[in-house]
């Protein structure tokens, strides 16, 4: 029981780390886009990676 419940915990903590990892990354991600790229490029750019995380 004591086994399960810490395994539960376990798996909640790793899925709010994830969780903000991809968040975080998203941001630097749209930051470097925008420092990178024109106006022009950015609206290009900034749709070719919609779909990447959608699949979760």
């Amino acid at each position: 029981m004591i086994i399960a419940s810490v395994l539960q915990v376990d798996k909640a903590e790793l899925a709010r780390r994830e969780s903000e990892l991809k968040e975080k990354a998203l941001r630097n991600k749209v930051v470097r886009t925008r420092k990178t790229s024109g106006s022009a490029n950015a609206a290009s750019g900034s749709g070719s990676g919609s779909g990447s995380g959608s699949g979760n």
